[in-house]
């Protein structure tokens, strides 16, 4: 029996009248979000602040052979966005320093220094008030373009403090200077940008951990001898990573350096013995000879992995 006429075009009509319901709602739902999370006029101004840890320059750094009490640690913890960012050593005692250019409308800028019984935290965070989206949707012609960003910050660190590094990094690039700091631990997280980490002049104190991870995007590391690390452990999940070594280590490390899905060139210490093991799954792993070990010269051990890519091990002992 044929359907009836009437019946089809009904349920064609109510058919036609939901999508079309859903379109209103969707259209509806991204005005409010665009007009909610619209961006404000970009406003630029200088800024520049310091704190100022007083406790810390009596004391001094204190390192080993000293005969004053150990100064508390400074705990520096970053989170940025959108910002390109960058830490540099300064010789003013006792006293970091900030120092910034940025949209106030559309960014904030928030440092809070608290003291605890063990260490003193430095937090500084760099964010976007409203989400990247709405922002985008909310641009009028050109006004906000995320990949033309003109938001810096600089944060000048004294060398006469004992620091532990954490930081989070996210669409933007960060360069760290650690040249002569005293660095006791660097962690970092970060993705969807450039990284750059050198240490012209060795770290006053020995690292215990050397810890990143690179999720997506360009990760540069020089003078690594410098950060004179006991264990390291570098991972990329996508992108390039380049491990550069300007000198020779004074100690023996071990490095383990991972990679998901791209390139890794390392260029060997030299002055070191290299102990290493690398393998590819998917791509290829290039390494410099063996050599003979020297036992009156530290060991850098090292451990390499790529699962879909290449990992180059360039130089001469």
């Amino acid at each position: 029996m044929a359907p009836k006429k009437s019946s089809c075009l009904k349920r064609l009509l109510i058919g036609c009248g939901g999508l079309i319901g859903l379109v209103i709602l969707i259209v509806g739902i991204s005005t409010v979000v665009m007009f909610a999370t619209r961006p404000e006029t970009s406003e630029f101004t200088e800024l520049d602040s310091s704190e100022t840890f007083s406790a810390i320059q009596e004391q001094g750094l204190n390192l080993p052979g000293g005969n004053a009490p150990p100064p508390k640690p400074i705990r520096l913890k970053l989170d940025l966005r959108m910002v390109e960012f960058r830490l540099k050593p300064h010789d003013e005692p006792g006293q970091i320093r900030v120092e910034s250019k940025y949209d106030q409308a559309n960014f904030e800028l928030i440092n809070k220094v608290t003291e605890k019984d063990d260490h003193i935290e430095y937090d500084l965070r760099f964010q976007n008030k409203r989400n990247l989206l709405g922002m985008m949707l909310g641009s009028k012609d050109g006004e906000f373009d995320p990949d033309h960003l003109e938001n810096r910050v600089t944060l000048y660190v004294p060398r006469d403090l004992l620091l532990e590094l954490d930081y989070q990094a996210k669409m933007g690039t960060v360069t760290l200077d650690l040249s002569g700091l005293a660095v006791a631990s660097l962690k970092g997280r970060f993705s969807m940008g450039e990284h750059r980490i050198s240490m012209k002049e060795p770290n006053q104190t020995r690292m215990e951990k050397l810890d990143l991870l690179n999720e997506m995007g360009e990760m540069r590391l020089r003078d690594v001898q410098n950060f004179r690390y006991n264990e390291g452990e570098i991972q990329g999940k996508m992108g390039e990573m380049r491990i550069n070594h300007s000198g020779p280590y004074q100690e023996d490390a071990s490095l383990r350096v991972r990679m998901s899905m791209g390139e890794v060139r390392i260029q060997r210490p030299p002055g070191t013995n290299l102990d290493k093991k690398v393998t590819a799954m998917m791509g290829e792993a290039r390494t410099s000879p063996d050599d003979s070990m020297d036992p009156d010269l530290s060991t850098l051990s090292l451990i390499g992995r790529v699962t879909f890519g290449g990992f180059r091990i360039s130089g001469r002992k």
